[in-house]
C-alpha cells in the first residue's frame, strides 16, 4: 500500500496503511501472484487481508508501551503524593474519604471502592472499570485487609491493578446482553421472513444469485451464503 482514502478505512477491520501488504484475497495467498492474476482476484473478490509492515507494528508497540508506561507513572506519583497526606474528599458512603489516583477515584474501604473514573484510563485496563468495582488486587495480590497507607505504599510502586466488577454492574451487563441478544434475534427473524415473501431485493452480481440483508447482515445467495456486507452495530 501507498497511499489510502480515509473514505475506505470503515470496510476493514484494522485501520490499512502505506507500508502494509495485500496478504491475501478472500482468504487465500497473494504471494508470487503478479498485477494480471491478483487483479483478476480482485474483480470477483469480497475480502482483503492485510499484513501491517513491520515498521508499523513496531510503532504501534513503542507508542503503546510509552502511554502505558506514563500512565503507571501518574499512578505512582498520585499513590506516593496521596500517602502523605489524608484523604483529599471525604466519601459520605463510607465516611473513610477518597483519593484520585491515576485518573481513578478510590474510597477507602476494604477493599477500596471506584467512586469515579476519567475516561482517558480505560485503554489501560484490560475491561472497562466502572463505579462500584473494587480494587481486587495490586500486581497480582490481594487487597483484601489491607488499610489506606498499606494500599498507597504499593500502588506507589506498581504496575498492574485488578479489579473485581461489583454485582450491580455484573447483573446490569447480563441483562443488557440479554436484551440486545433478543431483539438482535427479533430483528433476524422479521427480515427472514419478510425476504422469503418475494426475490431478492438486491443483484449479486460476482453469483447471479441475488443478495437480503438480514438483521444487518448482508447475505449473497450462494450455497453456502456469503456475506456480502455488514453493519457495525
Amino acid at each position: 500500500v501507498r497511499a489510502v482514502k480515509p473514505e475506505v478505512h470503515e470496510f476493514f477491520e484494522q485501520p490499512v496503511t502505506p507500508g502494509d501488504a495485500l496478504d491475501t484475497i478472500d482468504g487465500e495467498s497473494t504471494k508470487g501472484l503478479g498485477r494480471t492474476e491478483i487483479l483478476k482476484r480482485l474483480a470477483k473478490s469480497s475480502n482483503w487481508g492485510f499484513a501491517r509492515s513491520l515498521g508499523r507494528k513496531l510503532q504501534e508497540a513503542l507508542r503503546q508501551a510509552s502511554k502505558t508506561e506514563s500512565f503507571h507513572d501518574a499512578v505512582r506519583r498520585a499513590a506516593k503524593k496521596a500517602k502523605a497526606s489524608p484523604p483529599a474528599e471525604d466519601d459520605p458512603a463510607s465516611g473513610r474519604g477518597r483519593d484520585w489516583i491515576g485518573g481513578v477515584q478510590l474510597a477507602w474501604t476494604s477493599p477500596p471502592v471506584v467512586r469515579a473514573v476519567k475516561p482517558e484510563v480505560h485503554e489501560f485496563f484490560e475491561q472497562p472499570v466502572t463505579p462500584g468495582d473494587a480494587l481486587d488486587t495490586i500486581d497480582g495480590e490481594s487487597t483484601k485487609g489491607l488499610g489506606r497507607t498499606e494500599i498507597l505504599k504499593r500502588l506507589a510502586k506498581s504496575s498492574n491493578w485488578g479489579f473485581a466488577r461489583s454485582l450491580g454492574r455484573k447483573l446490569q451487563e447480563a441483562l443488557r446482553q440479554a436484551s440486545k441478544t433478543e431483539s438482535f434475534h427479533d430483528a433476524v427473524r422479521r427480515a427472514a421472513k419478510k425476504a422469503k415473501a418475494s426475490p431478492p431485493a438486491e443483484d449479486d452480481p460476482a453469483s447471479g444469485r441475488g443478495r437480503d440483508w438480514i438483521g444487518g447482515v448482508q447475505l449473497a445467495w450462494t450455497s453456502p451464503p456469503v456475506v456480502r456486507a455488514v453493519k457495525p452495530e
